[in-house]
């Protein structure tokens, strides 16, 4: 059984509870968004109409001025996402299946390309494509049910491969991506994989602080943060260097300095 929302979630919830389809539900808490995958009794597991709901659910939020950071999570306390539905997969035609790995390749672009902060606040198992949509989010918290898994060499795939050594370097991710063997939340957290490990009755509230502090700051200066980091991997140091200079002139960040630094020097007086 889930954890219900404390009391301040229910008094900074505005408005209430969303659903962009039956299975993903959508929550408005003050600057910060949380989408929960609502498929508990089946482990979360990913099929069409949940990824098109999820898909949705990012195109309406990405145009949202009002949204500083996004909170990804699953139902319940066993999975975040344990995968694609198998069954789902067995019972679709060549088309409907072709349409359902290419939507979800899709969905893992959309979430990684997201213009805003995005953490993964993984409740418990992130299995296959689950590994993969939470390792698509900016940063990820765990707790102790918290496993990754990424077993696509088992049947036959290549995934994970675009981000994953990103997250925990090149020999770890190969290890990883070669074995398919379960990563459990201590180590997850010791090799990079989590950003932060707590206790599972802490997790939500955790996350949800976290992406409350990304949110306190101006959005364009974090989007500009997101897009140089994400953009720089790999690049020279120099090019990494101008893109940070123009990326502040463009926003007119010298020009506004004295109402930027107003603040700061208004508590020194």
């Amino acid at each position: 059984m889930s954890r219900p929302p404390n009391d301040a979630e229910h008094a900074e919830r505005s408005p209430a509870e969303d659903r962009a389809s039956p299975s993903v539900v959508v929550e408005r808490l003050g600057r910060v968004v949380r989408i929960r995958v609502d498929r508990e009794a089946k482990l979360n597991v990913l099929d069409q109409e949940l990824v098109d709901g999820l898909q949705r659910a990012l195109d309406e939020l990405s145009a949202c001025d009002e949204v500083g950071a996004l909170v990804l999570t699953g139902a319940g306390e066993r999975a975040f996402c344990a995968g694609a539905d198998i069954h789902h997969m067995v019972g679709a035609d060549e088309e409907d299946l072709t349409r359902f790995l290419r939507s979800t390749r899709r969905l893992f672009r959309k979430l990684a390309g997201f213009p805003l902060p995005t953490i993964a606040a993984v409740n418990g198992h992130a299995h296959g494509g689950g590994a993969e949509l939470a390792c698509a989010c900016d940063l990820r918290v765990g707790c102790e049910a918290t496993t990754f898994r990424f077993p696509g060499v088992v049947y036959g795939m290549a995934v994970s491969t675009w981000q994953l050594p990103q997250i925990v370097g090149v020999p770890r991710a190969k290890e990883l991506l070669f074995t398919a063997a379960q990563v459990s939340a201590a180590e997850a957290e010791r090799i990079g994989l989590l950003n932060r490990l707590v206790a599972s009755d802490e997790l939500q509230a955790t996350a949800l602080a976290v992406a409350r502090q990304i949110a306190e700051h101006p959005a364009a200066a974090v989007r500009a943060v997101k897009t140089l980091v994400d953009r720089n991997v790999g690049a020279p140091m120099t090019q990494r260097f101008y893109r940070e200079l123009y990326s502040n002139q463009d926003r007119g960040v010298a020009a506004g300095s004295a109402d930027r630094f107003a603040p700061f020097l208004d508590k020194k007086r």
